[in-house]
C-alpha cells in the first residue's frame, strides 16, 4: 500500500515539475520573442534610414553645365584670363544642397587652392553679363601683406582743371590688383590709413592704367585738406579701402554664388540649390592663383558639396584670347 502511494505521489510531483518547466519555457520564449520583435523593428528602421541616406548620397550632387572666362582688356589689348564663371545645376533626384557648406578646389600649373563661400547675388531678374556684377568689398593692405605696392598721397593735385588731394596706388600684387581692376572711373571708395588719413575719407576714382604688369589707380579726395605735402607710405603703414567693385567678395580665399534661375528663392534667401535651380559660381582666378592664366594652359577643379557628387570642371584655355568673354567648357 505504501509502495503504491509512493509511486502515485512521485507521478504527481513529476507532473507538477513538468508543468513548471513548461511554463518557464513559455516565459523564456515570450521574452525572447519580445526581444526579437524589438530588435527586428530597430534594425528595420536603421536599415530604412541607412538606405535613404545611401540613396541620397548616390542620387544627390551637383553637375557643371558650362564654364566661361573673362579676359582682361585694357585699351585695345587683350591680356590673360582673370575670372571664371562656373554654371552649376543639381543632379536629377538630388536632395537640396547648401552651397554655404561647399568647398571649391582649383588646380593650375602645380598650384592647388581651396575656396570658401563668401556671399550670394540675385540675378534672377536677368543679367546681360555676369562679369559686370558688383558687390561690396573691403581690403586692408600694406607692403607686408601685399608686397610690391606703392601708395602716394599727393597734396593739391590738378586734374582736369580742378584741384584736390589724391591717393595713387600702383601695384603688381595679384590679390590687390584683382580688386582694383574691378573699379571704374567715377566709383566711390572710402579710404583710411594709420598714416595721414586717420579718419575715413571718401574718394572718387579719377583714372586707371595697366601695362600688363603694374596696375595704377588715382583717386581724388572730396576734401583738399587731407595732406599738406606729398607723402609715400612706408612698409609699416597700412591702408584700408572699402566700397563696391566688380565681383567684390570673390578673392584669394572665397567664391560668390549668383542665383540665375531660382523659382522658390531658395538660393537667393539661403544659398540652397534644389530642383530647377541654376547658379553661377564666380571665381576670381587671378586673386586665387596669384596670376592671370595665359593661353593653352590646363585648369581643373570641382565644387564639392557637403554630401553627394561634386560638380567637376576641366579645360584647356584657348590658343588665343580674341574677346573679353570666352567659353572654356
Amino acid at each position: 500500500m505504501k509502495i503504491a502511494q509512493f509511486i502515485k505521489d512521485k507521478k504527481g510531483a513529476s507532473g507538477i515539475g513538468t508543468l513548471i518547466v513548461f511554463i518557464a519555457m513559455v516565459l523564456v520564449a515570450a521574452v525572447a520573442a519580445s526581444v526579437l520583435i524589438n530588435t527586428s523593428g530597430f534594425l528595420q528602421q536603421k536599415a530604412s534610414s541607412t538606405g535613404k541616406e545611401s540613396t541620397e548620397q548616390v542620387a544627390s550632387g551637383l553637375m557643371t553645365s558650362g564654364v566661361t572666362g573673362h579676359i582682361y582688356k585694357y585699351g585695345t589689348t587683350y591680356y590673360d584670363l582673370d575670372k571664371m564663371a562656373v554654371y552649376i545645376l543639381p543632379n536629377a533626384g538630388s536632395a537640396p544642397i547648401h552651397l554655404k557648406e561647399a568647398k571649391l578646389f582649383l588646380t593650375y600649373d602645380g598650384k592647388s587652392v581651396v575656396l570658401n563661400y563668401s556671399g550670394k547675388l540675385d540675378a534672377t531678374a536677368g543679367e546681360t553679363d555676369v562679369f559686370k556684377l558688383t558687390n561690396a568689398f573691403a581690403i586692408n593692405y600694406s607692403n607686408v601683406s601685399h608686397p610690391v605696392t606703392t601708395t602716394v598721397i599727393k597734396d593739391n593735385t590738378t586734374n582736369d582743371g580742378s584741384t584736390s588731394d589724391t591717393i595713387e596706388i600702383s601695384t603688381t600684387n595679384p590679390k590687390l590688383k584683382a580688386i582694383l581692376k574691378g573699379l571704374s572711373v567715377g566709383d566711390k571708395v572710402t579710404v583710411l590709413s594709420n598714416n595721414t588719413i586717420t579718419s575715413e575719407n571718401i574718394t572718387t576714382v579719377y583714372s586707371r592704367s595697366y601695362d600688363g604688369t603694374t596696375f595704377t589707380i588715382v583717386m581724388n579726395f572730396t576734401s583738399t585738406n587731407i595732406v599738406t605735402a606729398d607723402k609715400t607710405l612706408g612698409t609699416s603703414d597700412w591702408v584700408k579701402l572699402n566700397g563696391t567693385t566688380v565681383w567684390g567678395g570673390a578673392d584669394d580665399s572665397s567664391f560668390l554664388v549668383v542665383a540665375l534661375q531660382d523659382a522658390d528663392k531658395s538660393v537667393v534667401q539661403n544659398a540652397v540649390i534644389n530642383k530647377g535651380d541654376l547658379v553661377a559660381i564666380l571665381i576670381n582666378s587671378e586673386a586665387a592663383l596669384g596670376e592671370e592664366i595665359p593661353e593653352r594652359k590646363g585648369v581643373s577643379g570641382k565644387l564639392q558639396p557637403e554630401f553627394g557628387a561634386p560638380a567637376v570642371m576641366e579645360f584647356t584655355t584657348p590658343v588665343a584670347y580674341t574677346q573679353e568673354i570666352m567659353e572654356l567648357q
